[in-house]
């Protein structure tokens, strides 16, 4: 071959797809500013110039922009793929907008490459930005011939909430919930659901058209996402798990507490109390516990410090601001830091042992962590020392380590795996 690379143009091929199919021989090529390669690339001593193909295949999916970008197939093709870059809007006839996007579409485009005689197979690749990302994450989740996929900037969003899965399921189901920092956070969500569970990443304010602020737990609002995991196709049931973190993880314990079909519930460095909010569920109301702003220190770096912020628990694990977890159905793992500054993490754990005792339960399984603190994340995330709260709109301190925290994420990891697996079953191999 005289040429670097082959361009097959594909957006009237049989296969039905608008897309453009780049065939590479050595790393020299040059994509013009349409994205047609450049006819002075030439052969030269590139150990890439003697293998005629075939090559190893990476479908190319660009961003919400729409129509179809040929540019970094090209270069991906320089580097010895076989790259097509596929459009899936805005393009010829194509649809024109984003309202209905089927996935088979993608599946074709898939299929063509694993049969088209230049494509090494047996999978391809996948390449994704931005919604190309969220595409590329469904199609390595749903789609057969996919060996690997690499995502930049990609997530799958819905309002409230995200549900995460791949393979052929149905998967155990679990609802991930974050803390007092807002939003929707669906890293976690991801990491477990490459572990082989359905994973929600459900937000509860400052997201869409979610309340900006709330003073009230409404636990109905949650009880609608356990409602919605049971019933989807690829949620195995008959219960779920909850994960959460912070106020997160006592909204995890006002479920299991309130809420049936809960069968294994983890927290991390959660109180186990109302906090500053009351939580509502019916006719029931949990007051909240409360706090003294005097009590806050202010350490020598200036950071505010306030483990010690919250009212004293009168009563012990009876306190009428506890919620009561007695009532919940299976078992819950505690994940404390000792070293947590947002609150005594240790310390309510052991209060909600001794109420799950006293109410003739089990003694419960806590993990503690020397020189963890508040921000216990999945495996190898930065620790965060600190940063702004925003109930008191001021740089805090959250305590750790860095060492010690470090270890501390990637043991509690693999605990929080082995507990799910446990208490919900084994997912299917993925």
């Amino acid at each position: 071959m005289d040429s670097l690379v082959v361009a097959l143009g594909l957006s009237t091929c049989s296969c039905g797809v608008g897309a453009y199919l780049l065939l590479g021989m050595c790393d020299h090529s040059s994509p013009t500013h349409d994205g047609t390669l450049s006819p002075e690339c030439k052969a030269d001593s590139s150990p890439l110039d003697h293998q005629p193909g075939p090559f190893p295949g990476i479908v190319d999916i660009l961003g919400a922009g729409g129509g179809l970008l040929e540019y970094r197939a090209s270069l991906l093709a320089g580097k010895g793929f076989a790259v097509m870059a596929l459009a899936y809007y805005n393009y010829e006839d194509l649809p024109k907008s984003l309202e209905n996007l089927h996935l088979e579409y993608f599946e074709e485009a898939v299929n063509y490459l694993l049969n088209h005689p230049q494509v090494k197979g047996p999978g391809v690749g996948l390449l994704g930005i931005s919604k190309g990302g969220e595409l590329c994450l469904s199609m390595a989740s749903l789609l057969k011939g996919i060996t690997a996929a690499v995502i930049i900037n990609g997530s799958v969003v819905r309002v409230g909430g995200n549900l995460h899965y791949k393979g052929s399921g149905p998967f155990p189901g679990i609802i991930d919930i974050f803390g007092i920092g807002g939003g929707l956070l669906e890293y976690r969500a991801s990491l477990l659901a490459g572990h082989g569970f359905a994973t929600l990443a459900l937000a509860y304010y400052d997201f869409n058209d979610l309340p900006k602020k709330f003073d009230v737990i409404h636990l109905e609002y949650f009880e609608e996402a356990v409602c919605y995991m049971l019933q989807h196709a690829q949620i195995k049931g008959p219960c779920i798990g909850l994960l959460g973190i912070s106020l997160g993880a006592d909204i995890c314990l006002s479920m299991a507490s309130f809420l049936k079909n809960i069968s294994a519930t983890v927290s991390i460095n959660g109180s186990g109390f109302s906090g500053d909010r009351v939580i509502h569920y019916k006719d029931s109301n949990i007051p909240p516990l409360g706090h003294d702003l005097r009590r806050v220190k202010v350490a020598f770096s200036g950071l505010l410090d306030i483990v010690d912020v919250r009212n004293d628990i009168v009563g012990g694990c009876e306190n009428p601001c506890m919620i009561p977890i007695e009532k919940a159905q299976g078992p819950i793992l505690f994940i404390v830091g000792q070293d947590d500054h947002n609150r005594r993490s240790e310390f309510y754990a052991q209060i909600a042992s001794e109420r799950l005792q006293a109410h003739g339960k089990e003694k419960p399984q806590i993990i503690s962590y020397p020189g963890a603190g508040h921000f216990i994340e999945p495996p190898y995330f930065p620790m965060c020392p600190a940063s702004l709260q925003t109930f008191l709109d001021k740089p805090v301190m959250w305590g750790g380590e860095p060492r010690a925290h470090s270890k501390a994420q990637v043991d509690a990891w693999k605990q929080i795996i082995t507990f799910f697996t446990k208490h919900l079953g084994p997912s299917p191999k993925l």
